[in-house]
């Protein structure tokens, strides 16, 4: 049996987990500025009142079946727009595995696909395994979890 060194709360079941695509929904207090809260209607979309030049929409988003940790998920970091126009400003954590990311730009927002990915990280044992093949090893592992 072979022990791997787990650090990260969930890691192994991360690594192993498969693509998730989240449910969406704008969440905004201006109801022409979605389509029924499906699409963003960006000719409705206003400037903040309370700072100059940044536009800011928020976003629910269901991570109720990613494994992931909430400190995690809040790390605004780990995270990829595109186009780069935009940047999450901010997340909160509801219930129910619910988040709202506050989406922010600088410029006059336009017409889009907005895709949000997560930069995800292979766990160092993976990497040092030197395992080349797409399926398991002979050697029975155990996932110390």
């Amino acid at each position: 049996m072979v022990n791997l060194p787990v650090t990260l709360e969930n890691e192994a079941k991360m690594f192993l987990q498969p693509m998730e695509t989240c449910a969406t929904k704008v969440v905004t207090n201006n109801a022409r500025m979605t389509d029924k809260g499906k699409d963003i209607i960006v000719k409705h979309w206003k400037e903040d009142r309370y700072e100059n030049n940044l536009y800011k929409v928020d976003i629910k988003v269901d991570l109720s079946k990613v494994i992931i940790s909430d400190l995690e998920i809040k790390d605004v970091q780990k995270y990829t727009i595109v186009p780069n126009d935009y940047y999450i400003d901010n997340i909160k954590s509801e219930s129910n595995g619910q988040y709202i990311y506050t989406i922010a730009t600088n410029r006059r927002p336009f017409a889009c696909d907005l895709t949000i990915g997560y930069t995800t990280k292979l766990p160092n044992w993976v990497i040092t395994s030197n395992f080349e093949n797409n399926s398991l090893p002979k050697k029975i592992v155990q996932l110390m979890v």
